[in-house]
């Protein structure tokens, strides 16, 4: 035979704030896990992230298809002209002699 439970307002309503009470404890929980992932130290640099750059001085007559030729005689200087061009965010195509550029 089986009884069914019945439960009276009261009984339903410390349900309810039981419920309420444990939502509200997981939601501080998660909100705390989730404050300290956003705060926690970044990863450290791996050894792509430390390339070392130098700067170099652009000479009279200097144009970027010959400083990339220079740097890496064996990459395409397409290659080596976009990463001049995107660690030096001021560049532009045409350079001017005096300018310094930081290269990879």
């Amino acid at each position: 035979m089986a009884s069914t439970v019945r439960l009276t307002r009261r009984g339903r309503r410390v349900l309810t704030a039981g419920a309420m009470v444990l939502i509200a404890l997981l939601t501080l929980v998660i909100t705390v896990l989730l404050t300290r992932l956003a705060h926690a130290a970044p990863p450290a640099p791996s050894a792509d992230d430390r390339q070392v750059h130098r700067v170099l001085v652009v000479q009279p007559g200097d144009t970027l298809w010959q400083i990339a030729l220079r740097l890496a005689p064996q990459t395409d200087p397409r290659v080596t002209i976009a990463r001049i061009l995107a660690v030096n965010p001021s560049a532009r195509a045409v350079i001017q002699p005096g300018q310094q550029l930081v290269v990879p």
